[in-house]
């Protein structure tokens, strides 16, 4: 029998709550990570890659619920442990870089991400190669931050070069694939190229119903984003099924991905007007508007 203090008890509450997390049972894994860091404390200290570990768990937990200003000093502690116990040119501090400049793009600080992703970037052609998962998230974050910059030659430039190597060492069926494509996916739908965009979006819907099952949030916004490219191309038919699909997916999850739920609610509502079912689509709106404010309201509350 494990005593209290036992890291072998640790590893089994952080691996349970990253099981609860992923279930979005997320009040039940936090007090696990607390409990895990705590033991991992007292028996080996504060400056060791277990602790490093849950406190990235810990922080992308808070991340999800969008606890944000919990979130970030794990993610930083997080960062200086593996500097400090690893160097800074090691890979695992790359993956610690490619997570923080994931959640300040989250957070709209694009040129800290930016920075943070070309520094991953760099350790990893410096230490490993670019033949590596973390090259993927690092090029992945930096075609993300080009879009959301309206920079799209860069950005589609990243993400091509960001699926080439995930495919090679992932294969096509992968979720960190299946990722890359449904960015590249919405970047040619916001640059207007609905074909290109409606096929490689169908190709990552395929591949993410494969690798996370058909109930994952990643599988609705896929879903709501091809619903979206549907309706510009006037497929009203697909649209609508793509818009039901990804909403039965988003309001039926036990935490409520509040962004992607209120996407999902504009493009149906976007389909029903132009379908001329406009008491409908004032119906979704609204449903939009409520879920914004108690998306906002929590924010604050945290």
């Amino acid at each position: 029998m494990l005593s209290p203090d036992d890291p072998a008890l640790a590893t089994s509450l952080n691996n349970l709550g990253t099981v609860y997390r992923a279930m979005g049972k997320y009040s039940e894994a936090d007090p696990l990570f607390e409990r895990a860091l705590a033991i991992y404390e007292k028996s080996r200290g504060n400056q060791n890659e277990d602790v490093a570990n849950v406190l990235d768990n810990w922080a992308y937990l808070y991340q999800l619920e969008g606890r944000y200003s919990k979130a970030e000093p794990y993610f930083v502690q997080s960062l200086e442990i593996r500097v400090n116990a690893l160097g800074p040119e090691h890979p695992a501090v790359a993956s610690s870089l490619n997570r923080l400049a994931f959640f300040y793009e989250l957070t709209g600080r694009y040129s800290k991400a930016e920075q943070l992703s070309r520094q991953a970037l760099t350790i990893l052609q410096k230490s490993i190669g670019e033949q590596h998962a973390a090259a993927v998230e690092a090029l992945n974050n930096l075609g993300i931050l080009h879009k959301k910059q309206r920079k799209h030659p860069e950005a589609e430039q990243m993400l091509l070069q960001a699926l080439e190597i995930s495919e090679k060492l992932s294969g096509s069926n992968h979720p960190n694939t299946a990722r890359v494509l449904l960015n590249l996916g919405r970047l040619y739908a916001e640059e207007g190229k609905s074909a290109e965009a409606q096929a490689v979006l169908e190709r990552s819907l395929a591949s993410l119903q494969s690798s996370l099952g058909p109930n994952h949030t990643d599988v609705a916004e896929a879903y709501s984003t091809l619903g979206a490219i549907y309706v510009s191309q006037a497929q009203y038919d697909q649209a609508e099924s793509s818009c039901q699909h990804a909403l039965d997916i988003l309001e039926n999850t036990p935490s409520p991905d509040y962004p992607a739920l209120i996407g999902a609610l504009r493009v149906y509502a976007d389909l029903l007007v132009k379908t001329n079912q406009k008491p409908r689509a004032e119906l979704f709106e609204t449903k939009a508007m409520t879920y914004t404010a108690m998306f906002h309201e929590l924010n604050n509350s945290r």
